[in-house]
């Protein structure tokens, strides 16, 4: 997560970019487990269920720094400035963000055998990623 604020605190040129995981427990049923907000060049929200299981967590997390990383990009490379923001959808890139960022931390959590963050086949982790968009 770190060094997704690195990246954007440099390609926006604000050093106080920050990105924040915010739990939330007035979720209600039928509501996504985890949405997001991004404050145009100054911060990304992710707000999520407080009860959450730390696997699904990290699922929810990686889809939507993916959304974050698509529409930062979306936004520095507007021409004119004074364009609007982005409104379109970032679905399904910010899946396909989320697996990449999974796979490559369940590769880093298998070199230190932590069985519980790390997924065995490339398939448990598009299944996560299938389960969340069931449960959007």
């Amino acid at each position: 997560m770190r060094s997704i604020e690195c990246y954007f605190r440099k390609k926006l040129k604000n050093s106080r970019f920050i990105v924040i995981c915010e739990p939330y427990s007035n979720f209600v049923d039928g509501q996504k487990q985890a949405s997001a907000d991004y404050y145009q060049g100054r911060k990304f929200v992710i707000y999520h269920r407080e009860d959450l299981p730390e696997k699904d967590l990290r699922v929810y997390i990686a889809h939507e720094v993916g959304h974050l990383f698509l529409l930062a990009e979306l936004d520095i490379s507007k021409k004119d400035k004074r364009q609007k923001m982005y409104t379109g959808t970032t679905e399904p890139l910010s899946s396909i963000f989320g697996v990449l960022a999974i796979s490559e931390k369940s590769d880093f959590y298998d070199n230190y055998d932590v069985t519980d963050r790390s997924y065995e086949t490339w398939q448990e982790i598009l299944d996560s990623f299938i389960r969340l968009q069931n449960n959007r």
